[in-house]
């Protein structure tokens, strides 16, 4: 995801007459990337804007939604608890996983109760 500051860079760039590739490597991402935001956001009267570029991006971004942690309270109360615990995200979504697919695992030592993904307590 570009954010504005690298499309201020890519405005400078295309004024400065530098190529896609130099433009990229400039603000160290991959020259499809530019080249996609540039043919994109371009128009033949006006080139490159980048206002209507950022505003263009904005809408065509999937989020903000409701993640599944943020949408679930059980699920996120276990997820907090955990990382309090100083359980990493990757020990955390294992141990979901887990307890999700093998009814005979039980929760996790000091894990709140109820942070089942599958609704069993």
């Amino acid at each position: 995801m570009l954010t504005v500051a690298d499309r201020v860079e890519i405005v400078q760039g295309l004024k400065a007459g530098w190529s896609i590739r130099v433009i990229a490597g400039h603000l160290d991402r991959s020259a499809s990337v530019v080249s996609r935001e540039v043919r994109r956001n371009s128009t033949k009267t006006y080139g490159y804007r980048l206002v209507n570029a950022d505003c263009a991006a904005e809408r065509r971004r999937r989020r903000p939604q409701v993640g599944k942690v943020a949408g679930d309270e059980v699920l996120r109360s276990r997820v907090l608890a955990d990382l309090a615990r100083s359980r990493t995200p990757w020990q955390i979504a294992g141990r979901l996983r887990l307890e999700a697919e093998d009814d005979s695992v039980g929760l996790m030592k000091a894990s709140p109760a109820g942070g089942r993904q599958d609704g069993v307590p």
